[in-house]
């Protein structure tokens, strides 16, 4: 009897070590690779795309419509979930394979219409800014995608939000406050609530942030354009450079470029960025056929950078082609709307295939 249960005893492992030996055999033969996917906000939908290696865009499936004033677009650094600002929503999307979106449970505050949203490096944590509010609002984000209130804190005691950016090393938060012309950073708690709050004076009527991922200088559009240096507390310094007023800017992935767009005009403007964060012109371009610029986004390669066109009958994304020193030409039209484009992201997901 014991002979016969140590038997079967054997045949059970070997059994269940075969089929580990399948599994890990199956993996192993599973080749990583990165694809990217595309994900735009118009002013009632959202659609999705394939980046295509030449710079096109492929349309995925049908947009998701009937959206309530939808802002901007947060992805996961994971690749697997993207976020809409959405009127008094924050939408939640889980990223499939093919780019397509599969809608988790959304974020409801109205009546607060959010502005602007941006993901913590960390992927824990979600904040959002509102221009009908004063208060930026933390958030976290659970394992599967959604997210839980963490806290409301008052930027500012008379000034509502716009501009919204986090240091890549998730240290500190920025926000800009367009009724009072200041900026107000805060140092990122370990739960994601903020706290040591510092306020900066600057420019007129400050809009669009994008922070330099040395995490030495901060950048932004509105009134003006400029940029200033960030001090260890958060505080800003002298301006380190400026130009024409802005509603975008972009920071070239190579980290040696800074452009800039204006939906008063179709022009974007290059600028050369230096290692103090200083800024060098490299002259200004028209859009072909535009005469108005919104959002700009950088495919992660810095092979193509992308325009939404907001000229009333002209809607539509170009793209144009990134040299190594940053000057851009003209790639292609990558698609039209009926209404106008508002923000633009690029995700990069990795997917395994046999």
């Amino acid at each position: 009897m014991k002979r016969l249960l140590f038997c079967a005893v054997l045949i059970i492992l070997s059994a269940l070590t075969s089929c580990d030996d399948m599994y890990s055999d199956a993996f192993s033969d599973a080749t990583p690779k990165v694809k990217y996917y595309g994900y735009v906000t118009t002013t009632n939908s959202l659609y999705s795309y394939e980046v295509i290696e030449d710079g096109s865009l492929q349309q995925i499936g049908s947009p998701v419509t009937g959206l309530t004033t939808p802002r901007r677009i947060a992805v996961h650094p994971s690749g697997d979930y993207i976020y809409v600002a959405a009127g008094g929503s924050i939408l939640c999307y889980k990223t499939g394979d093919d780019g397509a979106l599969t809608p988790l449970a959304p974020l409801v505050n109205a009546p607060i219409s959010y502005e602007n949203i941006a993901v913590h490096p960390s992927g824990k944590f979600l904040y959002a800014v509102s221009l009908t509010s004063r208060d930026i609002y933390a958030y976290g984000i659970n394992p599967e995608g959604t997210l839980t209130l963490i806290s409301a804190t008052t930027a500012h005691v008379t000034s509502n939000c716009k501009g919204l950016a986090i240091e890549l090393s998730g240290r500190r938060v920025f926000i800009s406050l367009p009724n009072s012309d200041s900026i107000v950073s805060y140092l990122v708690a370990e739960n994601g609530d903020l706290t040591n709050v510092k306020i900066s004076s600057v420019g007129s009527a400050p809009g669009n942030l994008v922070i330099h991922p040395s995490g030495k200088s901060i950048y932004c559009a509105g009134g003006g354009f400029w940029g200033r240096g960030i001090l260890a507390d958060g505080s800003l310094t002298a301006t380190v450079g400026s130009g024409s007023p802005a509603t975008d800017i972009l920071i070239h992935p190579a980290n040696k470029y800074l452009y800039t767009t204006n939906s008063a005009s179709g022009f974007f403007r290059n600028y050369n960025v230096s290692v103090t964060g200083s800024l060098v012109s490299i002259g200004d371009s028209l859009t072909v056929g535009s005469s108005a610029l919104g959002s700009i986004v950088a495919h992660p390669s810095g092979k193509y950078v992308y325009f939404a066109d907001v000229a009333s009958l002209n809607y539509r994304l170009v793209s144009y082609t990134s040299d190594a020193v940053g000057s851009l030409s003209f790639n292609t039209v990558t698609t039209l709307f009926t209404e106008a484009p508002v923000d633009i992201k690029i995700c990069a997901k990795t997917i395994y295939e046999n």
